[in-house]
């Protein structure tokens, strides 16, 4: 009996010891140059460690579902900043992973998962979609494509929360520059949206299709949209389309080729503290039902209440530019 005892120790032992060298076997830093796979590297790195790309074009790259215990960071070699040139990037589940200085020739495509953050780097484009949560979106620049942020939930599909689109510059897309609807949580803060192209494609600064507690704030929206910012739910995309509790807060929007802020159907917007000049339409237009709007301390040339439309529920503090 003593002599099975000690079997199985060794046996428990020998399992454990086999874990502790295949998780030693995870190396802390993977370097890819061009032609290898960034996806493989990604598989291979430990937690916390780093995936470094070597100066040159690299191959689109799909992972997931992939989960680190703690963040993984994609990034070029030193001294190779703006010489590392991604494909399309897909991460589909992933947990846990930072990309930072990165150009990409497609979309970054964030497809659920969580925690991850896309800073310093110049995307073609990005897509957050189907229950994403945690996600950064922060100091880069974003030049032409379809949108340069999309943040998405269609009808059926899981709903992006807690997204941050902060301090980056956005500009020369197809259609928007951020485009939200269905998600919950979203800021959007201290921005630079620059021109859309001018074509039959109803261009925005910012567009909501649907939402809740989505901030629209600190940003620059300088010119070129047909409307700076339009806040319009698309039952299309379900039942919960409502946007409810929308701020739209010290922003400063001049230039576009139509309109500055649109509400057209929404729940508790407030609308406060922003400078709208230089559009040839309304500055501010309220079309259908606002419930609970409020609009208070707005510098713009003029606020236009379609007939019919619900008028603010609180209107004060605002001048005439």
């Amino acid at each position: 009996m003593r002599f099975a005892r000690h079997l199985l120790v060794a046996a428990v032992l020998a399992v454990v010891g086999a874990g502790a060298r295949a998780a030693d076997a995870a190396p802390s830093t993977v370097t890819v140059a061009p032609g290898q796979s960034v996806a493989d590297a990604l598989r291979r790195v430990a937690p916390g460690g780093t995936v470094v790309l070597q100066p040159g074009r690299h191959r689109p790259a799909t992972l997931g579902p992939q989960a680190w215990a703690s963040t993984v960071t994609l990034r070029p070699a030193a001294g190779a900043e703006g010489r590392v040139e991604l494909g399309e990037l897909n991460l589909a589940g992933v947990e846990n992973l930072t990309i930072r200085g990165v150009r990409t020739r497609g979309l970054v495509t964030i497809d659920g998962g969580r925690r991850i953050t896309l800073e310093s780097s110049q995307p073609w484009g990005v897509l957050v979609k189907n229950g994403a949560s945690e996600i950064d979106v922060r100091a880069n620049t974003i030049t032409g494509g379809w949108n340069g942020v999309a943040v998405h939930g269609y009808a059926g599909m899981p709903r992006a929360r807690h997204v941050r689109i902060t301090d980056n510059v956005i500009t020369g897309q197809e259609n928007d520059n951020i485009q939200i609807g269905v998600a919950h949580d979203v800021l959007v803060r201290g921005n630079v949206l620059g021109e859309t192209l001018d074509n039959r494609h109803h261009n925005d600064g910012v567009q909501l299709m649907g939402g809740e507690r989505v901030v629209i704030e600190r940003n620059q929206i300088v010119g070129g949209h047909d409307q700076a910012i339009l806040l319009k739910s698309e039952p299309s995309l379900g039942a919960d389309s409502a946007i409810v509790d929308a701020r739209i807060e010290d922003n400063v929007i001049h230039g576009s080729r139509e309109l500055g802020v649109v509400l057209l159907g929404t729940t508790r917007t407030t609308l406060t503290r922003n400078t709208i000049y230089d559009t040839p339409k309304p500055s501010v237009v309220l079309s259908g039902r606002n419930v609970g709007a409020v609009v208070t301390d707005n510098v713009y040339e003029d606020l236009y209440l379609e007939r019919g439309a619900t008028p603010p529920a609180v209107m004060r503090g605002n001048r005439l530019r």
